[in-house]
């Protein structure tokens, strides 16, 4: 009788999981950022990633200036490098910003003290009309993080590239 009463549970939980509709398992997809406010001209963007590994480029800065955009890339070894780049880098980068929603990461300050070793990051923008956008966290990031990361790796390659074939020996 036990085995029955066992059988006849398993076959109950089992017809309840198969009966619960897909859409009520499924989580809801995000709102597309692209439905984010527009962002004013970018003036300044600042980002660093660290963790346990070490990084060829440790900080990334871009800025606006007369000329265009400074680009600014820290590497691990402390050594600086700049070069000077069109103003549409500036203008991509504002893209990636707004494509992402990173308007609303405004304040972010994320901290998971349940790990040990990881990786921390900040983020800093200033815009034309004075808005600061600010955000960091340690082993916690804001949504679309790695997107918008990977974009701007992407975005700042060349540079990269440029400044790794002066100092790397």
């Amino acid at each position: 009788m036990r085995t029955f009463s066992l059988v006849l549970l398993g076959l109950a939980v089992g017809a309840a999981l198969l009966s619960r509709s897909p859409s009520s398992t499924a989580p809801t997809p995000p709102e597309p950022a692209a439905s984010a406010p527009a962002l004013a001209d970018l003036e300044t963007l600042e980002f660093w990633e660290r963790g346990s590994y070490i990084q060829p480029i440790s900080r990334t800065c871009l800025t606006r200036t007369s000329e265009g955009t400074r680009v600014e890339l820290e590497l691990y070894h402390e050594e600086v490098y700049q070069e000077q780049a069109g103003p549409e880098l500036l203008e991509q980068a504002k893209a990636i910003l707004e494509e992402y929603g990173v308007g609303g990461w405004a304040g972010f300050s994320g901290h998971d003290p349940n790990v040990l070793d990881g990786s921390s990051f900040r983020l800093e923008a200033t815009l034309a009309d004075g808005t600061r956008i600010e955000a960091h966290g340690e082993n916690k990031f804001p949504p679309n993080y790695r997107d918008v990361m990977s974009a701007l790796d992407a975005l700042t390659a060349a540079a990269q590239k440029n400044a790794l074939q002066q100092y790397t020996p």
